[in-house]
């Protein structure tokens, strides 16, 4: 399939999910609908579990205006007993009101309808098929991001929960493993990342060769002891495909505002010490934009075609996200931040809002990886 002769741009690739709608809302609702029952059941006992934390909140917030009322009648009294007791009337009261307040603020927790695995086992297969391409979804085992701080804090704790030194999470699948050594060998993350979460990964066959796309939010730990603290480096999009012959030589590609890389660390300083330079080619509109560096010029126009670089620039444009890309031995990597990304999470109803908002955040990146790569192939 000519996929831009197709789908020329995202606003086609739009339309035709929109026009396909039903189908892909009936199509997993056929697969996954019983789960709703399940899912409403669940948010039924979530709301009565938070209407009972409100009320327990009112009552002990009752229970500080009568323990404080209490003080007030006895303040004037000379007994011993009840000052004791007015004191603990005084703190009991005190924490009455801390207690009850954070009950009664109590929220509705956010529920998913359903398990990322449930929904995307699905749904990744049915925007493959819009491209003309086949591809199964790797299965992986990754922990929520909101316990990070907290092990973070308590390195006890946090090799309970799974936080382990170079970006490792407990009982990762070895998919998982590999988006970790296929990221090294990508070199494009410059500054240290301690903290690596894999969520959805996908191998996909495009012209007999392996394409692979994973999810990740990378972060690094600063500070000491006490005083540590998580800064995001990137989330969004991981991409590794294999080119159809190997370079000898590295290429790197960082679009304008990246010259700093993502974590402050010069991502162009740290390139020229392995021993590639920036470099100037042909493509006079942007060149001020697109920042090229290697040690193989030749190689480097072997790649970075004019169509290329036009799309990239297109695609960046488009985003304003700071998108990154590396040659190196037989592979292009490329990186780039997307706030759609929402790891372990998917929808919560089965319907034609939902489900073209989550259908468009696979593909409309898939959509612009594709046309990069048909360029290296013409």
């Amino acid at each position: 399939m000519n996929i831009r002769q197709r789908f020329p741009d995202e606003e086609t690739l739009r339309q035709y999910l929109q026009e396909k709608n039903q189908f892909f809302v009936d199509s997993i609702r056929q697969q996954v609908g019983h789960l709703e029952a399940q899912y409403y059941d669940n948010l039924r006992k979530s709301q009565a579990f938070v209407n009972r934390r409100r009320v327990k909140g009112l009552v002990l917030l009752l229970g500080s205006v009568l323990c404080l009322s209490f003080v007030y009648l006895i303040a004037n009294t000379n007994n011993y007993f009840l000052g004791i007791v007015g004191v603990m009337a005084i703190l009991a009261g005190i924490t009455f009101v801390r207690v009850g307040w954070q009950m009664v603020r109590s929220r509705l927790v956010d529920i998913d309808m359903f398990k990322n695995s449930d929904i995307n086992d699905i749904a990744y297969p049915l925007v493959l098929d819009i491209f003309g391409l086949t591809g199964q979804r790797a299965a992986h085992s990754m922990k929520s991001i909101e316990w990070l701080d907290e092990a973070i804090k308590n390195p006890d704790r946090g090799r309970l929960l799974g936080v382990w030194h170079r970006a490792k999470t407990d009982n990762a699948s070895p998919q998982q493993d590999a988006v970790l050594r296929l990221l090294d060998h990508s070199e494009l993350i410059t500054t240290q990342k301690d903290v690596v979460l894999v969520d959805d990964m996908v191998s996909i066959t495009y012209n007999d060769r392996p394409l692979f796309l994973a999810e990740i939010t990378a972060k690094s730990i600063l500070g000491k002891d006490n005083d540590k603290r998580v800064s995001n480096i990137f989330h969004g999009y991981f991409v590794s495909f294999d080119l159809p012959r190997a370079l000898t030589g590295k290429t790197f590609v960082s679009t304008e505002g990246d010259k700093k890389g993502f974590g402050h660390q010069s991502f162009f300083k740290s390139m020229k010490g392995k021993g590639v330079q920036k470099t100037e080619l042909e493509w006079n509109d942007f060149e001020d934009k697109l920042h090229v560096v290697t040690d193989n010029p030749s190689e480097a126009r072997y790649v970075l075609t004019p169509d290329f670089m036009s799309d990239l620039y297109d695609w960046w444009q488009g985003k304003k996200e700071n998108i990154r890309l590396s040659f190196i031995a037989n592979r292009m990597y490329v990186l780039f931040p997307d706030k759609g990304v929402r790891m372990g999470k998917t929808i919560k109803k089965i319907d034609s809002g939902e489900m073209q908002m989550y259908l468009e955040s696979i593909a409309v990146p898939l959509l612009h990886v594709l046309h990069l790569i048909e360029d290296l192939e013409t």
